[in-house]
């Protein structure tokens, strides 16, 4: 796509700023935005929210930010998850009214019809500031029905997205596992050690990713021979690291697990995905389609699904991985978003 945009942007959010450390799933697709525009030669400032580690600092960039740059722009995109929702969402909401601007807001992960109904007092923040925006953009389908259903506001469903590859994984079962995501409880981590313990026999698991728990670090050190714990992937390498492997396990019953751009780079190179039945993840992964459905917290079910992949069946979710990755492609995913930008000021 090589724009041919008028407009003028100001997108804010959270930045890996090149620190391993700083990869999440909100870093990485703010940056993918970024790199869009740039790419794409579509005019754009930018306020980056995370750049100290201080908070009040970067509160303060915040303001300085926005008094600089929304005089000079025609739309302003917020990029906002669960911590910064509820605070940049209403004052850059007062800005863009102020300044007449046009605002597009952006919810990374799930629930987020539950995070404003929570109290009264987020509901009616939610509805008198940020829900107002001229374009509402959700990351899941569940929700996008919610607000379809229960609110009449001009709505975009924005997956997650990755850029395309032509890396893939080899169509040959290995019995090669791996996790990568924040290595936290709450992903499922303490219960895929547990399973690949009893498991045993050729089956190995790879683990990436930030350890963010403290009581996982002894239980990484304590595993079984056949779990390796190997650092912290930046997002350029995730996807060459992918290829090295036959399944991607997520267990999830993280709170606001949305579309995990990992399972998507998984989808880019044809590699079936085990998750959980939890909150959005089986809007992604059909179950014995593009991968299998386990229960929250069950090593049961874990153990069953794992054991239950043979070479008939991992050639049959290889084939539907690819398939299934294009409602994810970022180079057709955000054309359709500058579009729908551009048609509030029609």
């Amino acid at each position: 796509m090589n724009s041919s945009s008028t407009l003028k942007y100001l997108i804010i959010g959270s930045s890996t700023n090149g620190i391993k450390e700083n990869v999440g799933g909100t870093t990485i697709l703010v940056d993918q935005m970024l790199d869009f525009f740039t790419n794409n030669n579509i005019e754009h400032r930018r306020i980056i929210t995370n750049t100290y580690r201080s908070n009040l600092i970067n509160m303060l960039c915040f303001f300085v930010g926005m008094l600089r740059n929304i005089i000079f722009v025609d739309v302003v995109i917020l990029n906002a998850a669960r911590k910064s929702m509820f605070i940049l969402g209403p004052i850059t909401y007062i800005f863009c009214c102020l300044f007449s601007k046009k605002l597009v807001f952006r919810k990374f992960g799930g629930r987020f019809e539950s995070m404003i109904n929570e109290s009264k007092v987020k509901k009616y923040l939610s509805e008198s500031t940020f829900l107002k925006s001229d374009l509402i953009c959700i990351e899941n389908k569940s929700t996008l029905d919610y607000f379809n259903c229960n609110y009449k506001y001009n709505l975009f469903w924005f997956p997650n997205t990755r850029k395309n590859t032509d890396l893939k994984v080899l169509d040959k079962f290995n019995k090669k596992f791996v996790f990568v995501s924040a290595v936290k409880e709450t992903k499922g981590i303490l219960l895929l050690i547990e399973c690949f313990k009893a498991i045993g026999g050729n089956y190995t698991l790879d683990i990436y990713g930030p350890v963010v728990d403290e009581n996982i670090k002894t239980s990484l050190e304590n595993s079984s021979e056949n779990v390796n714990y190997m650092g912290i992937l930046s997002p350029h390498e995730v996807v060459g690291v992918l290829t090295e492997y036959d399944i991607l396990v997520l267990p999830s019953f993280h709170d606001g697990e949305g579309y995990p751009g990992v399972v998507i780079e998984a989808f880019s190179v044809g590699m079936p995905c085990i998750v959980t039945r939890w909150n959005s993840l089986p809007e992604i992964i059909k179950h014995q389609y593009n991968g299998l459905l386990v229960e929250p917290k069950e090593l049961a079910s874990l153990t069953e699904a794992i054991l239950s992949i043979d070479e008939e069946l991992y050639k049959k979710l290889n084939v539907n991985t690819v398939d299934s990755f294009r409602d994810y492609d970022v180079d057709l995913v955000l054309p359709r978003f500058i579009n729908r930008c551009e048609d509030l000021y029609k």
